[in-house]
């Protein structure tokens, strides 16, 4: 098992940097006394996953660093070894990010994703856990940034072309002035230290719950109506477990859930955001997960400009 992970030190150092909290280190330091020698050589094999893509960025999802049985320890929790192992390999994807020139502190806070993941994860499970650990491979992979208020990714659309993908952290309302000033810096972020993407991508891409027209309906004129507004929706697909988990904090007890009104009894009301998806699922509707673009020229941010 890697060093950075044996020595409290370094680990709680490590741990700062990430901005993990001290609920979820106290845990953290809790699972590292409990893990054998056979969680050991596990949590190494998948670092080495781990650092084998860093710079992979169209391939990150097809290698699904953390399939199998790498996600689930039931001993342990939820994603507990594949947490060990981005803790591990996290100073790896720092150090690439410094022979890019990213500033040292904008590479911890890009990878501080963790720390956010697991206080999203606690507030939904009420435990320490990691359910997002596959998605954290995703931002491990170097080719991401949290840039202000939102984070970016090189990726691919399924139409094969090089856009920056778009993720909404759970950090606060969507500013429309912060939006702009997150969209400006990716800009000129990527370009500046990913030289070699050629061309330089002509779209911001977001695939999101929050970029469903229906909920922009239910919050009319607030931020995130705001925020939909600026996308031309390409593609959608049902994503009801995604108004649930991120809108109200809950994991599905079961498939269609929503569709069960005494279910919908014992959900909270008391915003137009909760009262609104709850009216979507009485009507018989469902949240929708849509796949946005939105062109850098039409904010004045395209090549050359």
């Amino acid at each position: 098992m890697d060093n950075v992970l044996r020595d409290t030190p370094r680990l709680l150092e490590l741990l700062r940097l990430l901005e993990v909290d001290q609920v979820d280190r106290d845990a953290i330091l809790l699972w590292r006394e409990e893990l054998t020698g056979a969680d050991g050589e596990r949590i190494d094999e998948l670092a080495e996953r781990l650092r084998a893509g860093i710079g992979d960025w169209f391939g990150v999802w097809d290698r699904e660093v953390f399939s199998g049985d790498a996600g689930l320890d039931s001993r342990l929790g939820d994603n507990v070894l594949p947490l060990f192992a981005l803790l591990a390999t996290a100073p790896d994807v720092h150090a690439a990010h410094l022979r890019r020139g990213v500033p040292a502190e904008l590479s911890w806070h890009t990878l501080s994703d963790l720390g956010q993941q697991l206080r999203v994860c606690r507030r939904v499970h009420g435990v320490p856990s990691l359910a997002t650990g596959p998605w954290l491979a995703n931002a491990w992979s170097d080719g991401f940034a949290w840039l202000g208020r939102l984070q970016f990714e090189l990726t691919r659309s399924p139409d094969g072309e090089t856009v920056y993908g778009v993720h909404i952290p759970d950090t606060g309302p969507l500013l429309p002035d912060e939006v702009d000033a997150a969209f400006a810096r990716a800009a000129h972020f990527f370009p500046e230290h990913y030289p070699e993407v050629r061309p330089v991508p002509r779209f911001f891409e977001c695939d999101s719950w929050l970029l469903d027209p229906q909920v922009a309906a239910v919050v009319p004129g607030s931020n995130m109506a705001l925020f939909q507004q600026r996308w031309d929706i390409v593609e959608s697909a049902e994503s009801d477990r995604s108004g649930l988990f991120f809108g109200f904090g809950i994991e599905p007890p079961r498939p269609g859930v929503t569709s069960d009104p005494a279910f919908l009894d014992t959900l909270p009301t008391g915003s137009r955001l909760h009262r609104g998806l709850v009216g979507i699922w009485r009507a018989g509707g469902h949240v929708m997960g849509c796949r946005g673009r939105l062109p850098l020229e039409r904010l004045g941010l395209g090549p050359g400009q």
